[in-house]
């Protein structure tokens, strides 16, 4: 807890006590105790600084009503009548975050059908365009196909969703911005369970066999769907991926085998 890191540090260096000039306070450390307070003080403030910016509508709350709501709760003092009770400071707070996520759910609903118009057109358009195979999607989500056009077709049997693939990848935006990919990840090829990537990647590598090399197109809801994943995904996005089939390990077994020689070929 950083509270207590706080604590600890204040007394690995003697707490100093000093003068404090800070234009927010005109509190002066005179005393152990006042050097204490003001360090409990800072980290609390700290916290909920960081906890407040996170809500909706955090950027417009009002400092000078929050210190004084503040300063009542924290004196406790019963000459003081606060402008609410406890009861209803509750229901206060839990009436405006239903309506802030009320208006984040309407607004993620609008984007949603926004951009869900134009990926299904984009779709439409490379069906058109022909040389694609129409994966049907199996995962009870209502969504265009996934698109997989083969290069290399490579040989043996299917890929099962129980199967640990090793591959080369490249992952991007229909604007062509790269994502990830494995040489992100090292100059060896990324190994993984084939049920355990999101679903339309899975229900590109079944249709595929060892040596087989493609391309994905995964509609956003079997991608990450309205959750943008940090800067480099957007919500609602369509995703491409470029795929090289290795080899497929069919036990967890055989995975493993694999990692080891690779180990002891690495050192």
């Amino acid at each position: 807890m950083k509270l207590v890191k706080a604590a600890i540090l204040a007394s690995a260096t003697g707490l100093a006590f000093c003068s404090c000039s800070n234009s927010d306070t005109n509190a002066k450390l005179k005393t152990k105790m006042d050097t204490v307070s003001y360090a409990i003080g800072l980290n609390f403030g700290q916290a909920v600084a960081r906890e407040v910016s996170q809500m909706p509508g955090g950027d417009s709350v009002s400092t000078t009503c929050f210190k004084a709501g503040f300063n009542t709760g924290f004196k406790n003092d019963t000459t003081v009548k606060a402008l609410f009770t406890e009861e209803e400071a509750q229901r206060i707070l839990q009436s405006y975050f239903e309506e802030k996520q009320l208006e984040k759910n309407r607004k993620e609903a609008d984007e949603y059908q926004q951009s869900r118009a134009a990926n299904d057109k984009y779709i439409d358009e490379k069906i058109s365009e022909g040389g694609y195979i129409q994966i049907e999607n199996t995962k009870g989500i209502e969504c265009k196909p996934v698109l997989l056009k083969v290069t290399e077709p490579g040989k043996g049997d299917l890929i099962k969703e129980t199967d640990f693939a090793l591959i080369n990848y490249r992952g991007s935006l229909i604007n062509g911005k790269e994502f990830d990919s494995s040489t992100k990840h090292g100059n060896d090829p990324a190994i993984f369970p084939v049920n355990r990537v999101i679903p339309g990647f899975t229900m590109g590598l079944t249709a595929l066999k060892k040596g087989a090399k493609a391309q994905l197109i995964i509609p956003s809801e079997l991608g990450y769907g309205r959750q943008a994943m940090g800067s480099d995904i957007p919500a609602n996005s369509i995703l491409v991926f470029d795929v090289d089939v290795v080899d497929v390990f069919h036990t967890e077994k055989e995975m493993q085998a694999y990692m080891r020689q690779k180990n002891s070929q690495n050192k």
